[in-house]
């Protein structure tokens, strides 16, 4: 080999040895694209997470977003942001900034809790199972709605424009116990008359 293709393959062998073990060195890869099948980590620090379909159309994205300040002369500041889209790109739910943007909401029960105390619950909604008196055997689902420690089985409603009235308020012991025969009970009271 000559003196001069020595110049050439020598730095060239050396910078190929340097990049191969760069990484293992420095214990990182930067690169502007990684195409994979999986990727394992205990942990993934990014700045935009995208889920797409096979068509390439964004589906869902974990990003940060900015939100300007409120009060004159408040900083904005940076909230996380989940955002799900359809495949039309139509937006249905969002998540930023404490606060939540859906369509539609399916659940068992909601609960407001006091905000100085979140054991305290002030409003709910919810649903108990519950039997006829006279028919213990027979249950059914009915709804409530909890306001205030107080539990309403029935609310009474008035036009608009009319005189509102109130709704007649129960105490939990008072909701389960029906007056007349053939209003529903709890079924889990019914077995104790």
């Amino acid at each position: 080999m000559s003196e001069r293709e020595r110049w050439i393959v020598y730095p060239l062998l050396f910078f190929a040895l340097g990049a191969a073990i760069r990484d293992k060195l420095l214990h990182q890869v930067e690169t502007k694209t990684l195409a994979c099948t999986e990727v394992q980590a205990k942990s993934i620090a990014c700045q935009q997470l995208h889920v797409v379909d096979s068509q390439g159309r964004i589906l869902a994205e974990l990003a940060s977003a900015t939100i300007p300040g409120g009060d004159a002369g408040a900083p904005s500041r940076q909230v996380g942001r989940l955002v799900l889209t359809d495949s039309s790109g139509q937006e249905f739910f969002g998540l930023a900034d404490d606060y939540l943007q859906m369509r539609n909401v399916r659940c068992e029960g909601l609960m407001v809790t006091d905000p100085t105390d979140s054991r305290q619950v002030v409003a709910g909604i919810g649903s108990v199972q519950v039997s006829l008196k006279d028919r213990p055997q027979e249950s059914f689902i009915q709804g409530f709605l909890s306001l205030n420690g107080l539990q309403y089985a029935y609310l009474t409603g008035a036009p608009v424009g009319s005189v509102p009235q109130r709704p007649r308020p129960q105490s939990p012991a008072a909701a389960t116990t029906p007056e007349r025969p053939g209003e529903p009970t709890p079924a889990t009271d019914s077995a104790d008359k």
